[in-house]
């Protein structure tokens, strides 16, 4: 069990070996070695070139710092918690956590076993006791806590627009419930959340990123269920290209699937293949071959897109522009949501 209640969380620096050794607390003979409470409040990043060892401190120092007991309605963001799912920020799940209120201040989290880079990180529980005071802003253990409005306009005020659209997105959905099955309740949704967000941008009118801000509200949706589908929604933005349907709903045979992306006008449907979607499963493949063959029936254009891909611009671009040719610009007509990728 780990209790980190007196534990302060500095910025994002490499934790030193030596600290690592301080850290680690070996148990009796024959018992597993656990992690005692945290000296220092740094955290490790991850590297491509990770060692085993690295990937079992690294995932086991992040399940530490990532989870503690907030208060109702908060939101925490802590880049490190990214590791939890064994990916850098821009290429994984969001490190945003919607927490509800707990009964009290110590609570018991289940991590379930993650992969970082080839390597298995087993499953884990903690325990974890945190205090609060009532403030709207305040520091739990050390981490800054924001009210989900107050998350949503920090990252798009003081991060590159990729990397606060990938948070805000998996933000904008798990705020909103995101479900396509029930697409009017969650638009309902989404409309206040998003007129929250440009009253409290309105508010902040002024401040350092607030410009930015302003225009990257409008590009805010529930419907994204990957970094893969922001990366896409930003080109298609940056290039002067008409907004595409998200998670766009086709019947098959009784059955309904969802397209990434749809351009309704040209009728063109966009597939986003992660890296590890296939993974040589002959039954992914197969059931790909099914949908593209519907879609197809249905007299829809089909284009995927690579996450390799997605990482050059310039290329979904000109292939978007062979497509629509309305739209075929050469060069961004909104170069800041592009920059730093």
């Amino acid at each position: 069990m780990i209790d980190i209640s007196n534990t302060s969380l500095a910025a994002a620096r490499e934790l030193p070996r030596q600290e690592l050794r301080k850290v680690r607390q070996a148990g009796k003979p024959g018992q597993q070695a656990r992690w005692k409470q945290l000296r220092h409040g740094f955290y490790i990043q991850n590297r491509p070139d990770t060692s085993k060892h690295q990937c079992n401190q690294t995932v086991s120092l992040a399940r530490i710092i990532a989870e503690s007991a907030l208060n109702h309605d908060a939101v925490f963001t802590l880049e490190s918690a990214a590791l939890l799912h064994g990916y850098m920020i821009r290429d994984g799940v969001p490190p945003v956590c919607i927490a509800k209120h707990p009964n009290q201040n110590r609570h018991a989290h289940t991590y379930p076993a993650v992969s970082l880079g080839e390597f298995q990180v087993p499953a884990a529980t903690t325990q974890i006791s945190s205090s609060t005071t009532q403030f709207e802003t305040m520091q739990i253990s050390g981490i800054p806590v924001l009210t989900p409005v107050d998350l949503i306009c920090m990252m798009m005020r003081k991060r590159d627009p990729l990397t606060a659209m990938i948070t805000v997105d998996h933000a904008c959905a798990e705020l909103c419930a995101a479900d396509p099955i029930r697409r009017q309740e969650t638009e309902t949704e989404f409309v206040k959340l998003q007129d929250s967000v440009r009253e409290r941008l309105t508010e902040m009118r002024g401040q350092h990123g607030c410009k930015q801000a302003l225009k990257l509200v409008e590009l805010m949706t529930p419907w994204v269920q990957s970094p893969l589908e922001t990366r896409f929604r930003l080109i298609a933005a940056a290039y002067g290209f008409p907004t595409p349907i998200l998670q766009y709903e086709v019947f098959n045979e009784g059955s309904v699937f969802y397209v990434d992306a749809f351009f309704p006008q040209q009728r063109l449907a966009i597939e986003l293949d992660g890296l590890a979607k296939y993974n040589n499963d002959i039954d992914v493949l197969r059931k790909e071959k099914r949908r593209e063959r519907h879609l197809l029936d249905q007299r829809m254009q089909i284009e995927r897109f690579s996450f390799r891909e997605l990482t050059r611009p310039a290329q979904i671009a000109r292939t978007l522009g062979a497509r629509i040719p309305d739209c075929s610009a050469t060069v961004p007509v909104h170069q800041f949501l592009l920059e730093n990728w």
